[in-house]
């Protein structure tokens, strides 16, 4: 192989007329070896906080930085260094240090925190991970305390949906647009850690809103059509005090109710905050088999002010319209093996 002892600029000066970037390269090459140095950098960095008492509460943070850094600002050089990149962005983290923070870590939490608690806010509390790691005693107390008095405050179900008793709803007047389809873009990848307690927080935070949506919709059904012409359904109407335990049943709408002339419309409610919301495969299948007969409300949910709630009802066929379009989410991927 002949190795050509002039850079990438250089080559294009000579007049060679072809493109050559190397910014993709390099790019990949820095954050390959950030994370190949992660631990280094890590010891160093903890070693610097130990020096520099105010650093200490962004320590995590910093790391994180460090272990997920993508450069925006390489060359386009053969001749680039990702360590000297790195150096020159972070520090001079290849000094060696006699430090092992993760067992420093280890031996603190141990100490400040025996018996365990909390250990699901902690796991994504990066501010309490920094002051174990720094073994602050005094404000590890302090974060217990906040946490103790935060799981005492309870609110009871009927407290969450008492301001949204007696509202009746408006309408939103905007009108749908013609929808341009985009290339969906990745979401930015969560880097923390999912825990029970973040599953059922988000879990519990969506029935909520959910509910509320719910009850919403019936009450403006009521107000419109009366209340005895309005059919709760779903388990939301439990929780809102509707229904009793064992009259509600899951499936394909929320409720229905019968119109002016004696129909009945089956309306499922969903609650947004944006240009999406989510439908089943089977209310989708349900929808389609009675048409002329399904609706869909979206609500938009004002907590502070929830007078300022508002709905908005699609069109029959909301599938078939060119203002609306479908995309099939993929959660989970099958992976079948034999032995």
């Amino acid at each position: 192989m002949l190795k050509l002892n002039i850079d990438i600029e250089e080559f294009k000066e000579k007049g060679f007329i072809y493109k050559i970037d190397a910014t993709n390269f390099n790019t990949k090459i820095t954050q390959a070896t950030a994370y190949e140095n992660r631990i280094k950098y890590k010891n160093w960095l903890y070693n610097e906080c130990l020096i520099d008492i105010e650093k200490q509460i962004n320590f995590i943070k910093n790391y994180k930085a460090f272990e997920n850094y993508t450069p925006s600002n390489v060359t386009n050089s053969i001749l680039f260094d990702p360590i000297n990149h790195l150096v020159s962005e972070f520090g001079n983290f290849f000094v060696e240090v006699n430090i092992d923070c993760e067992n420093i870590y280890d031996s603190n939490y141990s100490k400040l925190n025996p018996d365990k608690l909390y250990e699901d806010d902690l796991q994504n509390d990066l501010k309490a991970q920094s002051i174990i790691y720094f073994n602050n005693e005094e404000a590890f107390k302090k974060w217990l305390l906040v946490k103790q008095e935060q799981n005492n405050k309870t609110i009871s179900p009927e407290d969450k949906y008492k301001s949204f008793e007696n509202i009746v709803t408006k309408a939103n007047s905007e009108k749908f647009k013609t929808l341009e389809v985009k290339i969906q873009k990745n979401h930015k990848e969560f880097s923390g850690a999912v825990t029970e307690k973040d599953l059922d927080i988000r879990d519990k935070s969506r029935k909520e809103t959910g509910n509320i949506g719910e009850l919403l919709i019936y009450n403006l059904l009521s107000e419109v059509y009366g209340r005895n012409k309005v059919i709760p359904k779903s388990e939301a109407f439990v929780k809102l005090g509707i229904l009793k335990p064992g009259q509600a049943s899951s499936g394909n709408y929320d409720l229905s109710y019968f119109d002016s002339d004696g129909i009945e419309r089956f309306v499922e409610v969903k609650s947004s905050d944006g240009g999406m919301f989510y439908i089943t495969p089977r209310e989708l299948k349900f929808a389609k088999n009675n048409s002329d007969k399904y609706k869909v409300f979206l609500v938009f949910i004002n907590k502070l002010n929830p007078e300022l709630s508002q709905y908005k009802e699609l069109p029959f066929r909301f599938w078939e319209n060119n203002k609306f379009a479908l995309h099939e989410i993929v959660e989970k991927i099958q992976c079948k093996f034999n032995l």
